[in-house]
């Protein structure tokens, strides 16, 4: 009936989807109201893990609209010209998708979990500016945020208190799109590739750091920033893990970039907090309940089942893995279904964390 709202849950198959890359479909939800027309959804789903944390890592899926460029790579959001983000032929040997961004864009993905120490590579290329050559950031959890450009033959990092700090200075030669068509594969065409790693350390503590390397296309180390490196623009990440992974060409007068096999792994660092559980209900009849416990925000959870606490092992039987989750800020609730405990004269319940 009219403003009457219903929950749909939609789940990928998992087996379906090539590991650690992305799937794209739509979904369509057919309206009986009159006035009410139906409506399609595009809908995007990935699989992940935390050597991949950053799903479609290759560019090798396509978006929804990979014609007009409105939506090139399925996972990534394109900036204000999404036009100008182009799926061209992979840089290196073993892809056949890389991603060029023409002037005044960008490309952007959410880190599949907001891990605290984690390391991104990869692959780049750039076309000769004369001022700013390649721009990317690495955000935490709110506006915090790591500024990284390269120009006149030094990598430095936005820092709010002082501007631009030059942090690596070394010669990575530039690349030539001699017909001008986006990638670098045709004979008027020179590819300098070059690699760069960012390493952050305790992000979303009390002192979050990172290390910049730059490396040749084989992955011999050129140069280092060192680590310990603390500037960050707007503020530091000091209130959670890494959230986004941003590569653009709005600023700075960027002729073109390319990018290409963006690796990221990390790990989450879990307090040393106690969790409370601070209420639940249960409804033996139905097989559903629910419980609140004390959290960290964004650090995986579990609630598994037993039916004796005299075997505790029981809990990590298969089965016994009720509901999942990150943290939802300092309380999380889990509401769930447990058709187990319908005639069950006991059941007990334990929220875990790694």
């Amino acid at each position: 009936s009219p403003f009457d709202t219903q929950a749909l849950v939609l789940q990928f198959d998992s087996a379906a989807i090539a590991p650690e890359l992305a799937a794209i479909t739509t979904a369509t939800l057919t309206s009986t109201e009159l006035f009410e027309p139906s409506r399609t959804y595009n809908l995007t789903g990935a699989i992940t893990s935390f050597a991949k944390l950053l799903p479609n890592w290759n560019f090798e899926v396509g978006g929804f609209d990979t014609t007009l460029n409105t939506d090139t790579f399925a996972a990534w959001t394109e900036g204000t010209a999404p036009a100008s983000a182009l799926a061209v032929p992979g840089l290196i040997a073993g892809t056949s998708t890389a991603v060029r961004l023409d002037p005044g864009t960008e490309v952007a993905a959410l880190f599949a979990a907001p891990a605290n120490d984690f390391e991104v590579e990869f692959v780049a290329a750039y076309e000769d500016s004369g001022g700013r050559d390649f721009n990317f950031f690495v955000r935490g959890q709110d506006a915090s945020q790591a500024n990284i450009r390269y120009e006149g033959g030094v990598f430095s990092a936005f820092n709010s208190a002082t501007s631009w700090e030059p942090i690596i200075t070394v010669a990575v030669p530039a690349s030539i799109d001699g017909n001008g068509d986006g990638d670098l594969e045709d004979g008027g065409d020179t590819k300098n590739l070059f690699r760069v790693r960012f390493t952050g350390t305790a992000w979303g503590t009390a002192s979050p750091t990172y290390e910049v390397e730059i490396l040749d296309a084989g992955g011999s180390l050129l140069a280092t920033s060192g680590p310990g490196l603390a500037f960050f623009q707007n503020s530091a990440p000091t209130t959670a893990g890494v959230n986004q992974m941003v590569f653009s060409s709005e600023f700075g007068g960027i002729a073109g970039m390319w990018v290409d096999n963006v690796c990221a792994s990390g790990s989450v660092v879990v307090p040393d907090a106690e969790i409370v559980i601070t209420a639940s209900s249960f409804d033996p009849v139905a097989g559903t309940g629910s419980v609140t416990f004390t959290s960290v925000d964004g650090v995986p959870y579990s609630l598994r089942a037993s039916n004796d606490l005299n075997q505790t092992d029981l809990y990590s039987a298969p089965g016994n893995l009720i509901d999942s989750g990150p943290g939802t800020g300092t309380s999380t609730t889990f509401n769930f279904s447990d058709p187990a405990m319908v005639g069950q004269s006991f059941r007990s319940y334990r929220v875990e964390s790694p």
